[in-house]
């Protein structure tokens, strides 16, 4: 399974993205660099269950979205 997570802004190239599970333990965390405007990531190995997506770009700015991973 591939989430893609589409960036607004593509003047930005670095990125720090975070998968948080629903008792708030980081899954997943990993920094993105040279992104044109889309992220791709696997999340095979995440269990059934509602996760929050949060994207830190460089200037400090936060996007958050809800994934629902549904088998």
């Amino acid at each position: 399974y591939i989430v893609k997570v589409v960036l607004d802004n593509s003047e930005i190239k670095s990125y720090q993205l975070q998968i948080i599970n629903g008792l708030g333990q980081d899954v997943f965390k990993r920094e993105y660099t040279n992104v044109i405007n889309t992220i791709q990531l696997s999340v095979t190995t995440l269990e059934e269950g509602l996760y929050t997506v949060i994207v830190r770009n460089a200037n400090g700015q936060q996007m958050t979205q809800k994934l629902f991973i549904v088998r």
